[in-house]
């Protein structure tokens, strides 16, 4: 059975995580010994879910997991769910679906199979270096999302735990309909579901702040996790570096030493993004596969980045960010014994595409064996840092993304340096692909790209 409340209005995704921390029968998971409360895990649906779910985990002292589900849109409805997939590859389709005779048109199909490959990557960038969910066998999982609109994403999401042998499972929710809640009360131990309001259409309703979670926040979060759930963490060389500027202003790295690494390359993250960029990440992921290290890193200082939110000024001041990215090179060379005999690199996408190729080819030029700019903007490179750039430079960009080619053959045009004889200097263009590589398997060939780019030339030296 459910527990509700009538009518409550959350100020945004941490107010309705407490208040649901707050709830009596989860308060009791709590006042239990460390030993038995350790059985108990929350696991989200991300991505607004996630907020809700860290802000309950942290209130109960417990883990905090992920599991994929993705709605099935009706076409020409996209906000409405005609079903579910999972990452497992599990499928559920809802009454209308069935009614209406959607689940074989061959436009419901597409959309399924892409819903299964978005589930997969999401689950891939999301979880970092954390080992998949194998088994819940002996665990009481909590399933937190921000609310229930359809109930579809739930259901899949239920469904994945039982497919893991989860030993009980509640299900905990700020808000939903009544017939939501009663139809998911069906396949699970207990539904907790704070509110159902009269007239309830959209999870929004409830909220006074609803604003879209970004994957660079459940990344964040999800980090936070991984020293208490250390049977689900790989193997890896992951650092968390700080390095000091001054004594107020410090920049913040993830590097990632892999065993007998041929190189190391340094991530220039784009306009308005940081290290925790789910593509810049799923990058280094293959490159670390492929014996490379690589350390990624946020440019901006806090202040900074504050002050760039208001006057978004200092991400396109390339000459700023390129001196940075060649700071903190130095930096790493006299403070890091390890990468001294290394190879360096650079990968830089959006305008620190133009920060790589100051730094790697001008700045750092001795010590830059390989440049690869994602969708980059190389136009903001003066043309005469261009003409004199001899470091083997790779440009990647979409295939639809008409503007950013024109910048970037320009810009190609002008290294005159390097032969274009796919060794000095080359221009790849991934087919049908947009400017963040979003589309089936584009951020899959941009990372295939690269790391045959740098592993090639790292190995010449």
């Amino acid at each position: 059975m459910s527990d509700d409340q009538k009518d409550l209005i959350f100020r945004d995704r941490i107010d309705a995580g407490c208040q649901l921390a707050a709830h009596p029968y989860l308060q009791k998971i709590k006042s239990l010994p460390s030993n038995e409360r350790n059985s108990y895990l929350v696991i989200s649906l991300p991505r607004g879910g996630t907020v809700v779910g860290d802000e309950l985990a942290k209130q109960l002292n417990i883990t905090h997991d992920l599991v994929f589900p993705r709605k099935i849109p009706c076409p020409g409805q996209p906000e409405f769910a005609i079903g579910a997939v999972s990452e497992l590859g599990d499928v559920i389709w809802n009454d209308y679906a069935r009614q209406e005779n959607l689940i074989d048109k061959p436009q419901v199909q597409q959309s399924k199979d892409k819903q299964i490959e978005e589930s997969r990557r999401r689950k891939q960038i999301y979880r970092g270096q954390r080992k998949p969910l194998e088994s819940l066998s002996g665990r009481t999982v909590i399933l937190v999302d921000d609310g229930l609109a359809t109930g579809a994403t739930m259901k899949s999401a239920i469904m994945t735990c039982q497919h893991l042998n989860a030993q009980s499972i509640i299900v905990a929710v700020p808000c939903g309909s009544a017939d939501r809640v009663k139809d998911i009360s069906k396949s699970v131990d207990k539904v907790i579901c704070l509110t159902t309001p009269y007239g309830y259409h959209a999870v929004g309703q409830c909220y006074d702040s609803f604003d879209q979670t970004t994957d660079e926040e459940v990344i964040e979060i999800m980090a936070k996790y991984q020293g208490l759930n250390s049977e689900n963490i790989s193997n890896s060389g992951k650092q968390s570096i700080k390095i000091e500027l001054d004594s107020q202003n410090v920049l913040h790295g993830d590097l990632t030493l892999v065993s007998n690494s041929i190189g190391l390359v340094l991530f220039a993250h784009g306009s308005g993004s940081s290290r925790l960029s789910p593509r810049n990440q799923y990058v280094a992921e293959q490159l670390n596969a492929a014996k490379i290290s690589t350390f990624l890193l946020d440019l901006l200082t806090k202040n900074e980045e504050i002050e760039d939110d208001r006057t978004r000024k200092l991400r396109f001041n390339i000459p700023f960010l390129a001196d940075r990215l060649s700071q903190v090179t130095d930096w790493l060379y006299q403070n890091n014994k390890n990468i001294q005999n290394l190879s360096i690199g650079y990968f830089g996408a959006s305008t620190g595409g133009a920060a790589a190729i100051i730094a790697g080819g001008i700045k750092q030029q001795k010590r830059t064996k390989a440049i690869v700019s994602r969708g980059g903007r190389p136009d903001l490179v003066p043309k005469e840092q261009l003409n004199q750039l001899t470091v083997p430079t790779l440009l990647i960009v979409g295939g639809a993304d008409m503007d950013v080619i024109k910048m970037n053959e320009e810009a190609y045009s002008q290294m005159t340096q390097l032969k274009d004889n796919e060794k000095q200097k080359a221009l790849k263009l991934i087919p049908n692909a947009t400017h963040l590589f979003e589309e089936k398997g584009a951020l899959e060939q941009v990372s295939q790209l690269a790391v045959q780019w740098f592993t090639d030339n790292f190995q010449k030296h």
